[in-house]
């Protein structure tokens, strides 16, 4: 017996799935899953990605700050997945390690934050086994650097950026130090 899956995507995203009889729940499953990756990153890459950050304080050499980041990243089963790069703008202080539960991935604690001078790269908490499902979207990763980090603003009054990476996706968010 000849099975056959067609998946269609158009330039807005809607998706459609055709099969032949036959086709098992596992093929099918992955058509589906394939068919929303597709949607999710074409519609990611037509599109600027933003980023926002804020500061408790934006008062220069402020120590110790939270900052949030919010950025756009592709959620997978209702999670971002892999590790987010953070790299703090000159004249402000990190410490040169952080504890995991100081940075915060969408409300929970990281399961590692790695530092190399400025750059701050933090992994997500192991979601293996926890879900199982097709559903690919896009939404705002938000990353909170508590008081606990350590962080400190710049000396001078300024503006500055702080770069954000994710996947493949590099973005810049805006911060006025006053």
């Amino acid at each position: 017996m000849s099975r056959l899956i067609v998946v269609r995507v158009d330039p807005n995203c809607k998706w459609d799935l055709a099969y032949t009889e036959g086709v098992r729940g596992v093929a099918m499953s992955a058509a589906v899953g394939l068919a929303a990756l597709v949607a999710a990153v074409s519609s990611h890459a037509s599109g600027t990605p933003t980023a926002t950050a804020s500061l408790s304080t934006t008062r220069a050499g402020a120590h110790p700050v939270a900052l949030t980041l919010r950025f756009d990243a592709v959620y997978f089963c209702g999670q971002a997945r892999g590790a987010v790069t953070v790299t703090l703008p000159k004249g402000g202080s990190v410490p040169s390690s952080l504890a995991p539960a100081a940075v915060r991935l969408d409300g929970h604690a990281a399961a590692s934050a790695t530092v190399s001078g400025r750059t701050v790269t933090v992994a997500p908490p192991s979601s293996a086994g926890k879900v199982m499902c097709n559903s690919i979207r896009l939404g705002t990763e938000v990353v909170t650097f508590t008081p606990a980090a350590g962080l400190a603003n710049p000396k001078a009054a300024g503006r500055y950026s702080i770069v954000i990476k994710h996947g493949t996706t590099s973005v810049s968010a805006p911060i006025t130090i006053r």
